[in-house]
């Protein structure tokens, strides 16, 4: 996405501000050389002795500070008032957007990632609006308002600043171009380098256990000496830059002087004349060492602006239709019609797939890892669109009716349990946003959790930390079974609901989970095959294909595969790989 064209469709909203903010930064370009005028005025009568005026010019320089006070008062007002608001639209925009994308986006991107990108955007835009537009703007007007005062004092004084600034515009282009792309390059370099230092903290305990602490730290030596180098020939390169302009400012300052002591000498300039050129021509040198700064910094935030804008280009993939219809679900029967689907850059697996699973069935999915189990679960939720045929729900096509409702009557209970870093009345109300306290509370006792959450500290208000990483596997898939619980959606998908749980407390939550799966359309995934003994039917995956699919007593009269995978499971479990 273009960095300028994203910036002016973030501010177009706020035009009006920027008009405003535009007109106050164009009578703040008039603050010096109006003051440092009247300050000539009065040097110049008191070197000739005449008072009688200069308490008038003191009372217009008091106005003019008072009137600078004002303006300045005026932009820091729209400043605290539109920038937050400027902020929150941009972070909301890219909220909206990643909101869209299907899930092969969030498996390719890390959370941290995002997270940093979208809050890169909403600092860098304001401060690049600044530096680019404000800063600019008022050296710019002030520029051309202290030419004008010196050309009113001798031509040759306007004429020498408006060709030094006009070369130094020209220098500064060609140098910090250079300059930026070397900074740019190191940018990006420390992006790489502090996302391996996320990497080296995010994995600490895995580090830990392989005992790799020592090759851990001198992978990250190697990556931040390189980007120590990377930085020294930045540095390097600004420092050089930097030298040559204050050799040039200094040697701009010395020629100045000495035209203006000639110029004296020969009574061609006032003494308020001599103060009016020395002091501008100071104040541009010193505005213009500091522009360099600003076009440096601008640079680099566009690259990094650049970075954070292109999770926007991914195509968002799962769409609703424009008249998309509400799923209503009164049966729960479910049917793959001819389905065929693959993954991005993958091959296809499957093909011309159709099933039906009855209203109220319970359905268990049985194969070995990546035969398909998952992805189909997946695309009853349309986390991923089918790239032919169609899935229906109670014969409504879920491609033509809107995700959320979609989701909204489907249940799930996954493996890896995803928990917010908020309180555990909270993780559990978010099966059920208008659930009243007592209601969670019933759903944590069929979940069998209410009694490990009233002896913490703060009970259900406890905060789980990120990702839930202060309890336990078994701990935080109650809570997503007490979740299912309150959500108690028509259709329920169970993917390894009980894998993290002990013996007894499975034994007893099975008893809720047999509840819970009364009167609705259930699909569970079991690598325990004992879990399965209860369901209608069982389905073998393999490779994207139905092997087999019949009860559990008559798939072991058959003597398949699903015979061979019974009779080689380990503590009731299924083996990794072939028999």
């Amino acid at each position: 996405m273009n960095v300028s064209s994203f910036i002016i469709e973030s501010v177009k909203p706020y035009k009006y501000y920027l008009y405003f903010v535009a007109f106050l930064i164009i009578l703040s370009g008039l603050e010096y050389p109006l003051k440092s005028y009247i300050l000539k005025l009065i040097i110049d009568d008191v070197s000739v002795m005449q008072f009688h005026r200069i308490w008038m010019l003191v009372v217009w320089y008091c106005i003019a500070q008072a009137l600078t006070f004002l303006l300045w008062y005026f932009f820091d007002w729209c400043e605290l008032k539109y920038m937050p608001q400027i902020k929150r639209d941009i972070a909301i925009k890219f909220i909206k957007k990643i909101g869209l994308y299907d899930h092969h986006f969030f498996q390719e991107h890390p959370s941290s990632t995002i997270s940093s990108r979208i809050k890169d955007a909403a600092k860098i835009i304001p401060r690049i609006m600044e530096l680019s537009l404000i800063q600019p703007l008022h050296l710019l007007v002030t520029i051309i308002i202290s030419v004008a005062l010196l050309f009113k004092v001798h031509p040759i004084f306007g004429l020498t600043m408006l060709i030094w600034v006009s070369a130094f515009v020209v220098m500064c282009y060609i140098k910090i171009k250079k300059i930026g792309l070397l900074a740019k390059k190191e940018a990006e370099y420390e992006i790489n380098t502090y996302g391996e230092v996320n990497d080296y903290v995010s994995n600490m305990m895995f580090i830990k256990i392989f005992s790799s602490l020592l090759y851990e730290k001198s992978r990250l030596k190697i990556q931040l000496e390189k980007l120590m180098t990377k930085s020294i020939t930045t540095t390097s390169a600004l420092i050089s830059y930097f030298r040559i302009q204050h050799f040039i400012f200094s040697s701009y300052i010395g020629l100045c002087l000495i035209s203006m002591v000639y110029c004296s000498s020969k009574g061609i300039i006032t003494p308020g004349d001599f103060a009016l050129v020395f002091m501008t021509n100071l104040e541009i040198i010193t505005r213009l060492f500091h522009i360099t700064f600003v076009v440096r910094e601008i640079i680099i935030d566009y690259g990094t602006l650049k970075q954070a804008l292109s999770i926007l280009e991914y195509d968002t993939g799962v769409k609703d239709k424009p008249n998309a219809s509400t799923l209503v679900v009164k049966e729960g029967m479910i049917q793959f019609h001819n389905v065929k689907f693959h993954h991005k850059n993958s091959t296809t697996l499957f093909l011309n797939k159709s099933i039906t699973i009855p209203p109220k069935q319970k359905i268990g999915l049985v194969g070995y890892s990546g035969s398909g189990k998952s992805t189909f679960i997946n695309l009853i939720l349309r986390l991923y669109d089918i790239v032919d045929g169609s899935i229906y729900i109670d014969k409504q096509d879920i491609c033509q009716v809107r995700q959320d409702s979609l989701r909204n009557a489907i249940s799930v209970i996954p493996q890896d349990v995803s928990l917010f870093s908020r309180s555990i009345m909270e993780n559990i109300r978010y099966g059920k946003i208008s659930a009243t306290d007592q209601e969670v509370i019933e759903a944590a006792k069929k979940a069998h959790i209410h009694d490990f959450i009233t002896k913490l500290p703060k009970g259900y208000d406890s905060l789980v930390g990120e990702r839930g990483s202060i309890l336990s596997g078994g701990q935080k898939q109650r809570i997503a079974i007490a979740r299912a619980i309150l959500k108690n959606a028509p259709i329920l998908i169970l993917d390894e609901a009980t894998s993290h749980l002990d013996s007894v407390i499975e034994s007893a939550i099975q008893k809720s989970i047999a509840e819970l799966m009364k009167n609705k359309t259930s699909i569970i995934i079991a690598h325990r095959l004992s879990t399965l003994l209860t369901v209608d039917r069982i389905v073998v995956f393999e490779n994207g294909n139905i092997i087999e699919d019949d009860t559990h007593a008559n798939l072991l009269k058959k003597g398949g595969t699903y015979k061979k995978l019974w009779d080689a499971q380990v503590g009731g479990f299924l083996p990794n790989g072939e028999i």
